[in-house]
């Protein structure tokens, strides 16, 4: 497993278990970035973090349980790797063409 980042570009923390007790997300959700990860789908992604909503196109590349929590990796429109807990994101819309 590899070391997730613990920031935004900015600096500021993304999520931590710490924050709230982790809400667990439905097995369909998990299953959609499951599946959008091993196809190489882009997602229309809006989720909160310590700086607010955020919202990006972005590329999953892994989803994984850590410290009780379900964490999704991805690569955000400019190419920055980032790291939410799955129950911070608010909305996910999948594009079904694999990206470039």
């Amino acid at each position: 497993m590899r070391p997730m980042p613990s920031n935004t570009p900015s600096g500021q923390p993304l999520s931590s278990p710490t924050d709230q007790a982790y809400a667990s997300v439905p097995c369909v959700f998990h299953e959609r970035l499951e599946f959008a990860v091993l196809r190489g789908l882009e997602l229309d992604l809006t989720w909160s973090d310590a700086a607010g909503t955020q919202r990006d196109r972005v590329r999953p590349c892994d989803v994984h349980t850590r410290d009780g929590a379900e964490w999704l990796v991805f690569r955000r429109g400019d190419g920055a790797e980032a790291v939410v807990r799955l129950d911070r994101i608010q909305a996910m819309q999948e594009y079904f063409r694999p990206a470039p």
